[in-house]
């Protein structure tokens, strides 16, 4: 059974979402790279998710992104639909075009958690040996939105999209900085940098170490849509929750999450002879499909104390 997934407004994540069978449905070229960008701007608009940084690879992509009014769930839909729709499109599809496995959405608990995830996701393209710098990855990247306050024009792909259709003709996106950098973005600039460098330098000491060679631009862009990693994947059923590197903020977290399943689990059989049963708050599905009321934990347990 899929356990339910916790969606609190003001929560900042890391995003993760693979192509089928791993394959190259997202490799760089112009009207891919158009309509990622174009797909990321229209939904993060309708849902008013912040987009603090993203790379488009071939195969899958990354985003940081904060959710200030818990909608998460219906940007992830909507973006992943449109996406989806045009490359079927673009590359001749029918089936599928994203992994069955769930969208990989992990919680960052602090800004230094988060910081260290949008390096992660900047410098994916460098990490594995695809370019030796992050500005020459050829596809859809946020590398200098974030670094230089770049905002993005990007106008309709002319594929999928009806050209008199409701779908605007030319969208902007920008990446605002992370959560608590608001007010120092000199040194929040500074930090991405000196970060992105810093992985730049220990990927290229990796190569020289082990004599492996990076890939490069040219051959990422003669890749086929249906070509595929030729490296094996070993699925370890591992679907984090939360990144934290303070052991701290790692037991909160973790306790948290056991409180709110637990808690769902009581109120969903609670639910189901008394539908005026509430949830707690942090449900979404149910909320949103069933219009269940949603309480804090602890009003929730009072209720189950008197008799609820």
């Amino acid at each position: 059974m899929t356990m339910p997934r916790q969606i609190v407004p003001g929560r900042t994540y890391l995003i993760t979402r693979r192509c089928t069978q791993r394959q190259f449905l997202l490799r760089p070229d112009e009207e891919t790279n158009q309509a990622f960008v174009y797909c990321l701007a229209v939904a993060s608009q309708r849902y008013s998710i912040a987009v603090h940084g993203f790379v488009a690879n071939s195969n899958h992509y990354h985003s940081v992104v904060t959710d200030p009014d818990g909608r998460l769930p219906e940007f992830l839909e909507h973006f992943h639909k449109l996406v989806a729709k045009h490359q079927n499109v673009l590359h001749g599809r029918v089936e599928n075009m994203w992994s069955s496995q769930r969208t990989s959405v992990v919680r960052l608990m602090d800004t230094e958690d988060a910081m260290s995830k949008l390096v992660y996701t900047l410098t994916n393209p460098v990490k594995d040996h695809l370019v030796e710098q992050v500005h020459q990855w050829p596809g859809a990247i946020s590398y200098h939105s974030c670094l230089n306050d770049k905002v993005i024009t990007v106008r309709r792909p002319h594929r999928f999209f009806k050209a008199n259709g409701p779908m605007v003709n030319e969208i902007q996106l920008s990446c605002p900085p992370l959560p608590g950098y608001a007010d120092d973005q000199s040194t929040y600039k500074d930090l991405l940098r000196a970060e992105i460098a810093r992985v730049e330098s220990d990927a290229a000491l990796e190569r020289k170490l082990t004599q492996r060679k990076v890939m490069g631009r040219k051959a990422v862009l003669e890749q086929q849509p249906t070509d595929r990693p030729e490296s094996v994947k070993v699925d370890r059923g591992i679907n984090p929750q939360f990144a934290a590197r303070d052991r701290g903020l790692r037991n909160q977290a973790l306790l948290e999450l056991r409180e709110f399943y637990a808690a769902y689990f009581f109120s969903r059989d609670a639910w189901l002879s008394d539908k005026a049963f509430p949830f707690p708050v942090g449900t979404w599905w149910m909320a949103k499909r069933a219009g269940v009321a949603c309480v804090p934990l602890d009003q929730l347990r009072l209720g189950t104390e008197g008799g609820g």
